[in-house]
């Protein structure tokens, strides 16, 4: 604890980091910036591709971010950068958002991924979003609310049978609120989206909002927090430009904030929020540019935001990510990781992994003995290729959220993202905070993306096996290893930018076994199948420039 609350005194004390990416930005001919809207918006991923390639700044290590960011790139002897980003120049007063338009939908079962505020479920689905920034002098204020709507068609899923649970609640875990079904009906919702007030002041970041937060060095399925939940709001403090601290840069942020249970839980409306937060900290060596190390911690209280004391959140700030006592019998809930990030400008390679804990170690011994109890885990790579006319990445990323081994006696099960005392588990207004694959599952993601002067098109090939924690503890005995729920999918993504609309469409075909166990609960002799057409349509009206189109990944 000391350690931690050190290191977060000398952040503030000492000086900005002069890394690879500052160096870089200051002696560039043609400066520009990306500005985005999404944490998957192309922006974002784009600005990604460039910084491992040396032509951008992603901040420190770009392993915690906010939504809303302006990332500076630089165009010199990448051209077609220019019809992406627009110059760095000083940002008017009042700076209208891009006015965007988002229509996805499924034929035949929900795919929710890093997609905000609305659910993919069955049918159409909708979101739309607009608002203004503005900035005077340190402070920066994002007006950005979304509206959502949800056709909610029907399909056949497993209903809950437990009495205090909604029949639309998960039946196999009883420790998170992830609905099968958001009800019966079609519904619709008014967020404050991606909203926020910021204050920066030298290396240091303040800001109140609502915005869906990253945390980890996964690309798309973070184990602690991607953006397929709505945003929380919540206050946040850090050094997203890094410190200097002579041997080694320095990048810290902490948080806390108040989640919000679904209307399809337990129906008990005194535990409806609770206190959500989290503590960072990555350094880069400096004798390794490149070369991000960290740590993160997020926990869950039962408590909610106003109970506590400014103690009780200062003692939350520098607890010790994996050791605090331990085990379920506290009432709150914490989940600590380590993560590396190892990226190489000259050759356009970059690595990244994670390891993490939802069970606290009760002391070090436990976690030499027994590393693998209750962890999961996440390891990536992409190789960016760039000239002047186009950029080239080939990505591929495993995830992997089952338990450390199929049947487990001595310590019990455990599920990764569920809790026994904070029910709720890992998620805000019932979808996932983490992983969008929800809880048990692994997915491994092969991809190629190009860039050129106005589109963007890729494609990508995903393999998932969904919830096996519940296959092995109640099905597979019986079944051996016929009746996993298992998807293969495969996508298109074309975008085009014209003037100042930016349009994108993705295409998507899902093949799944048994999925939800459904053959498997209702005894049937042979696996069930079933095929899943997916469709994402964007558009987006940026009348001062042509930087935004949208692109989850």
């Amino acid at each position: 604890m000391r350690i931690i609350a050190s290191a977060l005194v000398l952040v503030m004390l000492a000086s900005p980091a002069a890394g690879q990416g500052a160096d870089a930005q200051a002696s560039c001919r043609t400066p520009m910036r990306l500005d985005t809207y999404a944490l998957t918006d192309v922006a974002a991923v784009l600005a990604r591709a460039l910084d491992v390639r040396g032509y951008g700044d992603e901040g420190a290590s770009g392993i915690f971010k906010g939504s809303v960011r302006s990332v500076p790139v630089c165009a010199d002897s990448v051209a077609f950068l220019r019809s992406w980003a627009q110059p760095d120049t000083p940002k008017r007063l009042v700076e209208p958002a891009p006015v965007t338009l988002e229509v996805t939908g499924n034929s035949a079962y929900p795919r929710d991924r890093n997609n905000g505020a609305v659910w993919n479920g069955v049918g159409v689905n909708a979101q739309a979003t607009l608002g203004f920034t503005m900035q005077r002098s340190v402070v920066t204020l994002g007006f950005l609310p979304v509206m959502t709507g949800q056709e909610n068609a029907w399909y056949e899923y497993a209903a809950s049978t437990r009495t205090n649970r909604s029949p639309y609640a998960n039946p196999d875990h009883p420790g998170i609120d992830y609905p099968r079904r958001f009800g019966a009906d079609a519904f619709y919702g008014l967020f404050p989206g991606q909203s926020f007030v910021r204050a920066d002041v030298g290396p240091v970041s303040v800001a109140a909002s609502t915005e869906n937060l990253w945390l980890g060095a996964m690309q798309i399925y973070p184990l602690l927090l991607s953006n397929t939940a709505p945003g929380f709001p919540h206050i946040r403090m850090g050094t997203p430009k890094g410190i200097n601290l002579k041997y080694v840069n320095v990048e810290a942020h902490v948080f806390v904030g108040e989640l919000r249970e679904s209307e399809y839980f337990d129906g008990n409306e005194g535990n409806d929020a609770h206190v959500f937060g989290g503590t960072v900290i990555t350094l880069e060596p400096t004798m390794m540019p490149g070369l991000h190390v960290g740590i993160a911690r997020v926990y869950h209280d039962v408590s909610t935001f106003t109970e506590n004391s400014l103690g009780f959140y200062a003692g939350r700030i520098i607890s010790s990510p994996f050791w605090e006592g331990g085990g379920n019998r506290r009432t709150e809930n914490a989940i600590g990781t380590v993560f590396l990030r190892w990226k190489h400008p000259e050759s356009g390679f970059e690595v990244y992994g994670e390891w993490g804990r939802e069970d606290t170690p009760t002391n070090m011994e436990n976690l030499i003995r027994e590393p693998d109890w209750s962890r999961a885990w996440g390891l990536g790579l992409q190789k960016v290729m760039v000239s002047p006319k186009r950029l080239t990445r080939i990505y591929a990323e495993i995830i992997h959220l089952a338990e450390g081994v199929s049947v487990r006696s001595g310590n019990g099960y455990y599920t990764f993202y569920t809790h026994s005392q904070v029910t709720q588990g890992h998620t805000n207004r019932g979808q996932m905070l983490g992983a969008g694959l929800g809880p048990g599952s692994r997915s491994r993601v092969l991809g190629v993306d190009v860039f050129d002067a106005g589109s963007r098109t890729s494609f990508e090939f995903e393999h998932t096996r969904y919830d096996e924690d519940t296959y092995y503890r109640a099905y597979s005995r019986r079944y051996a290893e016929s009746r996993h729920d298992t998807e293969l999918t495969g996508q298109l993504r074309r975008g085009q930018i014209f003037g100042d609309f930016q349009v994108e469409g993705v295409v998507r075909y899902s093949y799944r076994w048994d999925r939800d166990f459904l053959s498997s609960r209702q005894e049937l002799p042979k696996s069930t199948t079933e095929t899943n057409w997916g469709t994402e349509l964007r558009v987006r009206w940026s009348p001062r420039s042509r930087s935004e189109l949208t692109g989850a990944n």
